[in-house]
């Protein structure tokens, strides 16, 4: 696992309007190799599947399924992301001018 992964690029996987060539070639990848995952992503995830059924853009049985089809893939969240926010991450998004999420 060498991908880090964000809740912006997941949600290209979940609807249609917002797939690119490069979302999917990272689902792919994802899917083959895995992933990693800062510890707000599943929270993140969460409530965009909330916003999205609230603005009707889906309904709770997507969402449902939506988050069925993510867990099935091999991603590992991050235990280290909090503990490790306001030093190395900070300094990280700093250097390479990356906001931290």
């Amino acid at each position: 696992m060498s991908l880090v992964l964000d809740a912006s690029m997941t949600v290209a996987w979940l609807f249609t309007d917002e797939r690119s060539e490069t979302a999917q070639m990272v689902l792919r990848r994802v899917a083959a190799d895995g992933a990693w995952v800062p510890s707000l992503w599943r929270i993140e995830i969460a409530n965009l599947l909330r916003n999205a059924v609230r603005r009707q853009r889906c309904d709770e049985f997507y969402a449902d399924r939506s988050l069925l089809r993510l867990d099935r893939l091999p991603i590992a969240v991050d235990s280290e992301t909090d503990r490790n926010a306001w030093g190395p991450i900070r300094h990280l998004s700093k250097s390479h001018s990356l906001t931290p999420l």
